[in-house]
């Protein structure tokens, strides 16, 4: 351990260092029975494993807890509570990086943590036993989100109905109203017929066609810079967009609006294809205009006229089949 470190916690009265190792790093954690401040470059306190009692990083007896500079705590535990800390007083943190299993900070008093992040943290990540918890900014692990259960109040699992599978927000958000769907903290599994756009999943849409909209499993990324893990395409091949409406790189409409076939680069091919619904479309038009002249008197009209509509909307079925 670097001497002035040394100096900044043993030169305290009642306050001792647990299993000290390394230059840089703390390992074990901080035990005092009054007031404590730190003012460090840097403090970084991991494995820190209480089996019996409370405070696995720093536990403070009596009084409050302040750290300048900027703290991770990495893999800290204790089975009473308070595995970052458990302080009887207020506790003023300037930067506070969770690691690992580390989940609780138990303050009797006031709990300030200006900058918060649990990004790197297992789970959840929260402060309880204080009167009020004030930070200007938290960053939450996915499947968590920044709000308040009972006496606990930070990055906590998202409630039944929410979800949180991006990085870009530390609010859990409502599960789309999608029939079907699965929406737990961290997953989402979309129905086929359905599309969601997995960036913002409030944005969802119904399919027209539904063949085309496969269905999918949306997944939170490992870490909170991974993009939304999709577990299966939602649209079929050749088809994209909201709805999966819109042709794919590579694909054209066909004759018909919803259907999308792949683009043909032969022209021999291409030549065929446009004969083949050609002599289609003329063969329907044939029909429909024999049926009419062929019809006599008046209710044969009426019957050739209806059956002409029938024909006419065959032919449009028929062009998106």
């Amino acid at each position: 351990m670097h001497n002035e470190r040394e100096t900044a916690v043993d030169a305290l009265p009642g306050t001792e260092v647990r299993e000290v190792a390394g230059e840089e790093k703390w390992k074990g954690g901080i035990f005092s029975g009054h007031d404590i401040a730190l003012s460090l470059k840097a403090l970084t306190l991991r494995q820190c494993t209480v089996a019996t009692g409370a405070g696995g990083a720093v536990y403070i007896a009596a009084g409050g807890l302040t750290v300048r500079g900027p703290t991770e705590v990495n893999d800290c535990n204790a089975s009473g509570g308070g595995d970052i800390a458990f302080v009887q007083g207020d506790v003023t943190m300037e930067e506070a990086d969770i690691i690992g299993s580390s989940q609780s900070l138990f303050a009797k008093g006031h709990a300030q943590i200006d900058s918060l992040t649990c990004a790197r943290a297992s789970s959840a990540c929260y402060a309880t036993g204080h009167s009020e918890l004030v930070t200007a900014e938290i960053t939450c692990p996915r499947g968590t989100g920044f709000h308040k259960a009972g006496v606990k109040e930070g990055c906590l699992p998202c409630e039944p109905g929410t979800t949180r599978l991006v990085g870009n927000t530390s609010a859990c958000q409502p599960c789309p109203a999608i029939p079907n769907a699965g929406c737990a903290a961290a997953e989402l599994q979309i129905p086929s017929g359905y599309v969601v756009d997995a960036s913002n999943i409030t944005s969802w849409y119904f399919c027209p066609n539904r063949a085309t909209c496969l269905g999918a499993t949306l997944k939170a990324g490992r870490v909170l810079e991974d993009d939304v893990e999709d577990l299966g395409s939602m649209c079929l091949k050749g088809y994209t967009g909201p709805g999966c409406v819109r042709c794919d790189q590579g694909f054209a409409y066909a004759d018909g609006a919803l259907k999308c076939i792949r683009c043909m680069e032969d022209a021999r091919q291409a030549t065929m294809f446009i004969a083949a619904n050609m002599v289609k479309d003329t063969g329907l038009f044939l029909s429909a205009v024999a049926t009419v002249t062929g019809a006599k008197g008046n209710q044969k009209v009426k019957a050739s006229s209806a059956l002409l509509n029938q024909l006419m909307a065959f032919a449009a079925v028929a062009s998106i089949a």
